[in-house]
């Protein structure tokens, strides 16, 4: 297997883009109101808080295009990429109750050994102190 990484900055763009058509899908905003009715919901009366609220979030990065090239097979597009996704649990405080870091190459693969996918698990504090 060979890796042919693109110079070229993935903030701008490949430096060979596929032409992808614009979507035409409809666009239907009034599943839940009519859209001139849409409004913050204010809940029933007697209605109970939760007595926790947990806040997941994360970011991807791209951080290089590539050429995957195998034996026998055409070349396909990959990328190498990081990722990072956390979980806050609030009530009352802030406490951080799970985190996840990995990075990795992910191109189609013919085979599963080539599926090359790398998930390193980092913890982080998981207390936050308010200021």
């Amino acid at each position: 297997m060979r890796f042919t990484v693109d110079p070229w900055d993935p903030a701008y763009g490949g430096s060979l883009e596929p032409d992808a058509a614009q979507s035409e899908a409809p666009v239907v905003t009034d599943v839940e109101l009519p859209s001139a009715r849409w409004a913050p919901l204010i809940p029933r009366a007697g209605t109970v808080p939760p007595e926790a609220i947990v806040f997941i979030d994360g970011v991807r990065r791209l951080e290089a295009r590539t050429w995957v090239e195998e034996p026998g097979a055409d070349a396909s597009a990959g990328i190498f990429a990081s990722f990072a996704a956390g979980a806050v649990r609030c009530d009352g405080r802030a406490e951080i109750i799970d985190t996840v870091v990995g990075r990795g190459v992910y191109a189609p693969s013919a085979s599963p050994r080539t599926a090359l996918q790398r998930r390193v698990r980092k913890p982080l504090p998981t207390r936050c102190t308010r200021t």
